[in-house]
């Protein structure tokens, strides 16, 4: 599968008031993990609050799970 184009953004501040220097999906501007691996650590660091899926994309990317 082609994966979308990447990029960093720009004068983008993250949630924790940063910089957000974090690679993002050109096709629909979601954060990208280069692997299924990565972003299965994503979710254990979430603590159950996330979910990972493979995007349209051909990117990794996190969602919030429902409550």
């Amino acid at each position: 599968m082609a994966r979308s184009e990447v990029y960093i953004p720009e004068n983008r501040t993250g949630w924790w008031g940063g910089p957000d220097t974090r690679l993002r999906c050109k096709s629909d501007d979601k954060v990208v993990f280069m692997d299924k691996e990565a972003a299965e650590r994503a979710v254990t660091k979430s603590e159950g609050r996330m979910k990972c899926y493979l995007g349209r994309c051909g990117h990794w990317h996190l969602a919030r799970t429902k409550k």
